[in-house]
């Protein structure tokens, strides 16, 4: 059965993508940014009482915690049956950095500089690039990170070097073991995807 998602940007996109059990076949809407993604989040909750419908998106600093903010920031407390939101801890790249193995050796880490508890990262996409920033590859330096100056937050490379990342190297079944949010996330997939199958 044919799922609608929303999501923030094009990593987001890969992610879900390569998260999602096979038998979801995801239709997938990138917004273009988290104040886009809330503007067409009520009309995408009034759906999901008819039609299953993913939302994937970053706390940020938005709260405290996740069922917090979807409870007091979006105000829903009643959620839709078919509706499932998932939210990264503070953001998506907390995810990436849960499996501490993977990621130290792709980003050419010493892997006593990864945290083991990602979610307790205010911002672990800064994280990512300052950890890049003393990467023993060059090549992953000159894409992730950017350049001094720039008014960019990441490298021109640095989507392709995630996506490379997340379909190649990132085993998502040790990184839920030190990502509360990630292993939520894989179980209501799992169970969005039973649910439809009946």
């Amino acid at each position: 059965m044919e799922v609608s998602c929303l999501c923030e940007g094009l990593i987001d996109e890969i992610v879900l993508r390569h998260i999602a059990p096979s038998a979801l076949k995801l239709s997938v809407e990138v917004t273009g940014g988290k104040v886009e993604l809330l503007r067409r989040l009520p009309a995408y909750a009034k759906a999901a009482q008819y039609s299953p419908f993913v939302v994937l998106l970053d706390l940020d600093m938005d709260g405290d915690c996740a069922p917090t903010y979807l409870r007091d920031t979006l105000e829903l407390a009643l959620r839709p049956a078919f509706l499932c939101i998932r939210i990264p801890v503070r953001a998506i790249e907390s995810w990436f950095i849960a499996d501490t193995v993977a990621f130290s050796t792709y980003f050419g880490l010493r892997r006593a500089r990864v945290t083991t508890d990602p979610e307790s990262l205010d911002d672990p996409k800064g994280e990512l690039i300052r950890l890049v920033s003393d990467s023993s590859k060059t090549s992953m330096k000159r894409d992730v990170v950017p350049v001094p100056g720039s008014q960019r937050r990441v490298g021109r490379g640095y989507t392709s070097a995630i996506q490379t990342f997340v379909q190649g190297h990132w085993d998502i079944s040790k990184a839920r073991t030190r990502s509360h949010s990630l292993d939520r996330a894989l179980v209501a997939l799992g169970s969005l995807s039973e649910r439809l199958a009946i």
